[in-house]
């Protein structure tokens, strides 16, 4: 009996989250994403090359670079929807930069223990 109005609780909590008015981002935070989903792509495209190189394409030790893949062309889906919905939301301010910018300007994300051992590489 508890989980059955545990379960109506969040199912209660959901339609309430849902039902209330959404705030949508502002050109910075638009800008903001844009750069930091442009570096998740590149990294992903990297890591993709690699596993490729590393193992086959085909068959099972394909899978990793395949998935890798589907993941690259699912955030380019999203990269496409939120460009759109910028150009809508600001036709006066939007430029396709914000979700397609340069190599350069696309921003790098890593964690802080990632990052101070890549640092920490002789290879750095």
């Amino acid at each position: 009996m508890h989980q059955a109005a545990s379960h109506r609780t969040t199912r209660q909590k959901r339609a309430t989250m849902a039902s209330m008015p959404k705030k949508p981002l502002n050109p910075g935070e638009h800008q903001e994403l844009g750069a930091v989903l442009a570096g998740i792509r590149n990294e992903l495209l990297a890591r993709g090359v690699q596993v490729a190189s590393a193992y086959a394409r085909t068959g099972p030790n394909g899978a990793a670079a395949r998935r890798l893949t589907a993941a690259v062309n699912a955030l380019d889906d999203a990269r496409a929807e939120l460009d759109r919905q910028f150009f809508r939301e600001f036709p006066e301010t939007a430029t396709p930069q914000t979700y397609y910018p340069g190599h350069d300007a696309a921003a790098v994300v890593l964690r802080g223990d990632l990052q101070r051992a890549i640092m920490a590489s002789p290879e750095a």
